[in-house]
């Protein structure tokens, strides 16, 4: 499969993987979708048509595992346009084999969940790419299951109707947001404690968050934590932790943070001895491209500032620890990592990122010289900005005159930062 081809059916894949986070229906902040269109740079091709898949007869169970497989499936060649045919074809046999599951007298609740769940996925991913009729046909089967007399059906259609809107939500507009976010909870005080209503209910919160309704988001957060913690699911109760964490971070400005852990050379991480220092407290992975990407920008800012009292601890969210010590041979850090060679407790299970919700990363904190949380967004200009009002314009040197080097000097207030390279 060509380089370009295969970077196609990730964004196909990722879509899917957002269609189940969210019961179905993806956001544009959370994962990308694929159109009908070609991606950039390639040639423009015959639309190509293939033969339907198949879909055999069977009992309810049979007919899920036929499903399975074919979400399973990957394209091959390098004709993108059959590519997406072939893409096609399988949400069109998705859609049949649900609706043989949807039919059969003998499904459980579950099967017929998960069913009415998958076609739905389905339409909406024909809907992407572009195919006539999805849009009607999935609007048409979401009104059908608002009526369906089965209660537990009317509810996964509201979810849908919820992600729709949620796509769609306008987060510079806080009115709406403050709308959206009161219709997702009363939705859910009234569905089940499962894996598509967190998701939704992760998401609206979040979105609370991105619109700069900091105290929304955390009230919904906690709400949201203290329902799903009721969930029979081992998984959505560990999910509902970290939705409390997320509250827990939102709450922090003007407080004291606790940190605790173990560094990468396992000795105890001491917090106590950076009372009197403006730390920022970075957690990042070295998996994580902008995270690296931030790296330069955080390096200058200790370079310049470390001298008057600036500090950085880094939470790395690795779980192969080799990983990282290569890294750190590599590229090495001038600050202390801390990092969990507990399988149990790294990667996104460490302790730090448990307790605060970290769901995204980089997410950088910066504390002041009393241990008080200043901000929860320190990065690039930002971080400049925030160090100038905390310790003051950073300091360089002037270029070397003949045989003396000039005395260091401050930048005028009024620049935020040294000029670049």
């Amino acid at each position: 499969m060509s380089s370009r081809l295969r970077r196609s059916w990730k964004r196909c894949r990722s879509a899917l993987a957002g269609l189940c986070l969210l019961g179905g229906l993806a956001t544009s902040s959370e994962a990308q979708t694929i159109s009908g269109a070609a991606p950039a740079g390639a040639a423009a091709t015959t639309p190509v048509n293939v033969e339907p898949i198949a879909v055999p007869n069977g009992s309810p169970a049979e007919l899920m595992t036929f499903i399975t497989t074919l979400q399973k499936e990957r394209p091959t060649g390098t004709d993108y346009p059959a590519m997406i045919a072939r893409v096609k074809a399988v949400q069109n046999a998705v859609i049949g084999a649900s609706e043989k599951i949807l039919s059969a007298p003998t499904a459980t609740e579950a099967e017929i969940t998960v069913a009415a769940s998958g076609k739905l996925a389905a339409l909406m991913m024909l809907r992407r790419m572009g195919e006539p009729d999805a849009n009607d046909r999935a609007a048409k089967y979401l009104e059908e299951l608002q009526k369906d007399p089965r209660p537990y059906l009317p509810p996964l259609a509201r979810i849908y109707i919820l992600a729709t809107r949620l796509q769609n939500l306008d987060s510079g507009n806080q009115v709406e947001v403050e709308k959206f976010v009161a219709d997702v909870r009363a939705h859910v005080k009234t569905g089940a404690p499962d894996g598509s209503n967190l998701s939704l209910a992760f998401q609206t919160a979040r979105a609370a968050e991105q619109a700069g309704l900091d105290k929304l988001a955390a009230e919904t957060y906690n709400e949201f934590a203290t329902w799903f913690a009721k969930s029979a699911d081992p998984s959505v109760v560990a999910n509902a932790q970290r939705l409390e964490g997320s509250a827990r971070l939102l709450s922090l400005p003007g407080r004291e943070m606790k940190l605790k852990g173990k560094l990468l050379d396992g000795k105890e991480f001491n917090w106590s001895s950076y009372r009197g220092k403006t730390v920022l407290v970075d957690f990042w992975a070295t998996w994580c491209g902008p995270c690296i990407a931030e790296l330069p920008t955080v390096k200058d800012c200790y370079a310049k500032y470390h001298d008057r009292g600036f500090e950085v601890v880094g939470i790395s969210l690795d779980s192969d620890k080799q990983r990282l010590d290569d890294f750190m041979k590599r590229d090495p850090l001038p600050w202390p990592v801390l990092f969990s060679d507990d399988p149990a407790t790294n990667g996104w299970n460490h302790p730090l990122a448990q307790y605060y919700g970290i769901m995204a990363i980089p997410r950088a904190i910066l504390v002041d010289k009393n241990g008080k949380v200043v901000s929860l967004q320190a990065r690039g200009e930002d971080l400049w900005d925030l160090l100038a009002k905390e310790i003051g314009p950073p300091v360089i040197e002037k270029p070397k005159l003949n045989e003396g080097e000039a005395a260091p000097v401050e930048i005028k207030p009024a620049e935020k930062k040294p000029p670049q390279p």
